[in-house]
């Protein structure tokens, strides 16, 4: 067993599956993983990606990642009453279709003015092709959705095209094509047991969930230290990892909580952790800072310019009314210029003490025991990205 648990992730899969005389001693040899990503078509295991998606005979080589297939996001069981197996946890994102319909048709306007301006017939042809075939399919998943929702009135007429599709299975150096049809989130789920069931509890480093389609997850126990929920219903996903007991107890508080909302509020679990990392920005990051609950550690993974005059009135409000020592609250930003001009909107709210030497940031004495620290930083893990550091501190001597 101690030769198998040290061994990379990747052979010990090859064993389970070639070797099933050595399966039942390398499922209960504890795995430990850096990094693992599930979604609706795709698992990721360290820097090993699994993706399941889905052909038609509509499709060419030209165009065989265009268009929007509803089985793509694991909705094509529009017609099915789906129950949840006693071996798994089921979760359903459908809603994020509207979406997905509107973006494909201004993709689908956008190409068709760009084929109006070709010169060249015979490109122009061939390219008409593809948008043609592409429509088509846009056309049978609107139809299909807009029967789904309409169940209880006048029967949608649909014209049939005759187009087949089927499965094809790619893992990041390896692509495989499944002529049958089975649905992608009951392939997804069969290729989670055969990677990771069957196995006690797992240690991960960050653990990465999101959404927007029909999710099957086999019964996991995973223990780890970072998580981060993206997608649709993130609320609903976060409940079904704690309820089913797929989060183990252990794994709290957790290191950090990323995710696309502000949702952390709502449960104790995601408060307690360490730091909560927030992409939604667009509200502004006062937001955080409206009552007793809010959190000592924050980051905001992009910043946009309509957040510039957000970060500067919560620096304001700390100013007058400051929150315990040890808070801090930073926000990345893509390039310098966006972080620089930040830096000098804060620069001039009455009070600032600037260093002479810029890395040193900006001072707002708020009385006797506790300073405001504004100052940037380089993000060690994106080149070229900047952070903005908002922190509460005891009085120190500006340098």
């Amino acid at each position: 067993m101690n030769f198998i648990r040290f061994k990379l992730e990747q052979f010990r899969f090859s064993i389970s599956s070639r070797c099933p005389s050595l399966q039942l001693l390398e499922k209960h040899a504890p795995l430990k993983i850096k990094k693992l990503k599930i979604n609706e078509c795709s698992v990721t295991i360290n820097k090993t990606s699994y993706t399941i998606g889905i052909r038609n005979s509509l499709q060419t080589a030209e165009d065989l990642a265009s268009g929007v297939d509803l089985d793509q996001f694991g909705g094509r069981a529009l017609e099915q009453v789906l129950v949840q197996e006693p071996d798994e946890f089921l979760i359903r994102g459908i809603d994020y279709f509207d979406f997905q319909y509107k973006a494909e048709k201004m993709r689908i306007k956008e190409e068709n003015e760009k084929i109006t301006k070709m010169d060249d017939s015979e490109e122009k042809k061939r390219a008409r092709g593809v948008l043609v075939r592409r429509f088509a399919m846009y056309q049978v998943n609107c139809l299909q959705s807009l029967a789904q929702k309409t169940k209880s009135r006048e029967p949608i007429s649909m014209v049939q095209i005759p187009f087949s599709q089927f499965l094809h299975f790619q893992t990041t150096d390896h692509l495989e094509v499944l002529y049958y049809h089975r649905k992608t989130h009951e392939a997804l789920k069969y290729l989670l047991i055969k990677l990771l069931g069957g196995r006690g509890q797992i240690a991960v480093n960050k653990f990465h969930i999101s959404a927007k389609g029909i999710l099957r997850i086999p019964r996991l126990k995973l223990k780890m230290l970072n998580l981060k929920i993206g997608g649709n219903k993130i609320d609903e996903i976060f409940a079904t990892l704690l309820e089913n007991g797929i989060i183990d107890v252990s794994s709290f508080p957790l290191q950090s909580f990323h995710t696309d909302g502000c949702t952390y509020r709502r449960y104790p679990e995601m408060r307690s952790a360490k730091m909560i990392i927030l992409e939604c920005t667009y509200f502004g990051p006062r937001l955080l800072w409206s009552g007793a609950d809010a959190h000592p550690r924050v980051h905001y993974t992009k910043m946009s310019e309509n957040a510039y005059n957000g970060v500067t009135r919560l620096a304001t409000d700390w100013i007058l009314n400051a929150p315990p020592i040890g808070t801090i609250v930073s926000f990345g930003y893509s390039a310098w210029n966006f972080c620089n001009l930040q830096i000098k909107k804060i620069k001039k709210i009455e009070g600032a003490i600037v260093a002479k030497q810029p890395e040193l940031g900006v001072i707002f004495r708020i009385n006797d025991t506790t300073e405001l620290h504004v100052f940037h930083e380089k993000n060690p893990k994106k080149a070229d990205h900047w952070n903005l550091v908002l922190t509460i501190r005891k009085p120190s001597q500006l340098q």
